[in-house]
């Protein structure tokens, strides 16, 4: 049997296994989808059919999950996360990917401007080995293009030379990358694949979710009022005890105030919806479509339906966050129009913890302020740590008002102690001296400002970049002369791997080049024709200088 009529068979065979919870269970977004279509949908970019892991056109699949899969609290009532193969399409990209769906994965990402990412690392040595990109086109389907990299192509090949071009266009400028986490750092093993820093914008919703849970729960239309029964002569009375509507529906948020919520748990308060992460510790430097892989099959089609489903459940929760929907709207939201792109609204800024201490306080100027030519007021030490809230106890300092104009001339009411202010004449005249003091930068702050400039300066020079194979025998001198030999006016020039990447100034700048600088300009046989040809030049001009 074929790896593909065998995808195919087990994936008929998990379908048959799972239709006999669909009369039993439903989703609660099973009204969403109001023309569902049970055409399947395969992919035109990858031999693998991404409905190997597909049962439903819901959010969900009506299947329940065992006891194995639980992850904190029970989740038997909860529906499994689950996105039909209509609405996505899988393509893996390893040693194995055709050049020809490498190109077609060019031309998609040059139309979209919003992905979602996530990756995974290998659970016996913590090594980033999967890369997981959720496209957001303007049409579906979307792409999830899984990016194994422990088996790509050799680095000295075409092929991955389009691979690292792939990852240029994905993090360039312009685009938005959204996450649920820190993915600066989670990146940071991959700096081989991109360009540093990164040009594009990536977006951490993860900060963002609880705020909008607490919110959402307000605007709930399944709203309460809790009442206590209070006894009042043997008759029982209903008092209204507390004011606040609050959502019957959806649980309170079970994390304390800025702790982060786990992806897990918010796709199943936000949606409803399990999201099965039981193969998030797995061999992911193995390979997901090998024959030869060391994983079973089995094992490796668990491995897909979570990859992907991971990084979609993302991509399912960026507008109910950025467009502030309430739960009802997601409810009623068909999953095609979660997967295709949208208006961006910036994040507002992330609250700030109250209990947060403040520190820093000049310790002089506070030694100043609190001996109030009082001689027994001991001096502070600069070893002394002070917080703020240690100087402001607002329980303990009662404030009474001080009426200071009823009292005569110049006598003033300064903490509880009459003082008279004698002004004279000339004092009273004289304007009040003005000091000026030109503040000069210290060290440190102009080496903020210094990084600052550069990260920006940085990222202007692959705004606009090409990408040609390079021999790794050049040497950068030479390729900036074979440049300017071309008449080509580049703003920077790098190296990574066995990619050339040049920044140019403009768009149109990048099409014309593109089109005139040669793809085999820095390969193998063009380094030895440069050398020759400098040999040559070399022996020819020492000939004329001893003659």
């Amino acid at each position: 049997m074929s790896k593909s009529s065998y995808l195919h068979h087990s994936s008929s065979r998990r379908s048959r296994s799972r239709s006999h919870h669909s009369s039993s269970h439903r989703s609660h977004h099973s009204s969403s989808r109001r023309s569902p279509s049970h055409q399947q949908h395969r992919s035109q970019y990858s031999t693998t059919n991404s409905n190997q892991v597909q049962q439903s056109q819901h959010y969900s699949s009506p299947k329940t999950t065992s006891k194995s899969n639980q992850i904190g609290q029970p989740h038997a009532k909860y529906s499994t996360f689950n996105v039909h193969s209509s609405d996505y399409e899988i393509v893996f990209i390893n040693n194995e990917t055709s050049s020809n769906t490498i190109n077609k994965l060019l031309n998609h990402v040059n139309l979209c401007k919003q992905y979602s990412i996530d990756t995974e690392s290998e659970r016996a040595n913590n090594q980033l080995s999967l890369i997981q990109m959720n496209s957001i086109p303007i049409a579906p389907p979307s792409i999830v293009m899984l990016f194994e990299l422990k088996h790509l192509p050799d680095r000295n090949s075409q092929k991955y030379a389009n691979i690292l071009q792939l990852f240029q266009i994905i993090f360039r400028s312009g685009n938005e990358i959204y996450s649920w986490g820190n993915m600066q750092l989670e990146l940071e093993p991959a700096k081989e694949f991109l360009v540093l820093p990164i040009a594009a914008m990536l977006i951490d919703i993860q900060p963002h979710f609880s705020t909008w849970y607490t919110w959402a729960r307000t605007q709930c239309w399944v709203q309460r009022l809790s009442y206590r029964n209070d006894k009042i002569n043997d008759n029982e009375h209903i008092q209204q005890h507390n004011q606040h509507l609050s959502c019957d529906c959806h649980p309170p948020s079970p994390y304390k105030i800025n702790e982060l919520w786990s992806l897990q748990n918010s796709i199943k308060y936000a949606c409803n919806l399990f999201l099965d992460k039981s193969c998030r510790l797995s061999h992911w430097s193995s390979s997901l479509t090998s024959r030869h892989s060391s994983l079973s099959h089995v094992t490796r089609t668990n491995m897909i339906h979570y990859a992907t489903h991971d990084v979609m459940a993302v991509t399912l929760l960026i507008r109910p966050i950025t467009e502030r929907w309430t739960f009802e709207q997601i409810k009623l939201r068909k999953m095609n129009q979660m997967f295709v792109a949208f208006d961006s609204i910036k994040l507002p800024p992330l609250p700030t913890s109250k209990n947060k201490k403040i520190k820093n306080i000049n310790m002089q100027t506070l030694n100043t302020i609190l001996r109030c030519n009082d001689p027994d007021v001991e001096d502070i030490s600069s070893d002394d740590e002070i917080y703020f809230n240690q100087l402001v106890q607002c329980n303990d300092v009662v404030h009474v008002p001080v009426n200071n104009d009823a009292l005569h001339g110049d006598d003033l009411l300064v903490n509880n102690h009459y003082m008279v202010v004698d002004v004279t004449d000339d004092e009273a005249t004289a304007p009040p001296a003005i000091c000026r003091k030109h503040q000069h930068r210290s060290d440190a702050a102009r080496q903020r400002r210094n990084r600052k400039r550069n990260y920006i300066h940085r990222l202007h020079r692959y705004f606009h970049i090409l990408v040609r194979r390079v021999y790794h025998r050049f040497i950068m001198s030479s390729i900036k002369k074979i440049l300017r030999q071309h008449h080509m006016s580049y703003r920077h020039i790098k190296i990574v791997g066995s990619s050339l990447i040049i920044g140019v100034k403009n768009s149109t700048l990048q099409q014309e080049f593109d089109r005139s600088l040669r793809h085999d300009l820095f390969d193998r046989t063009h380094y030895f024709h440069y050398r020759r040809r400098h040999q040559s030049r070399h022996h020819h001009h020492h000939h004329h200088q001893h003659h």
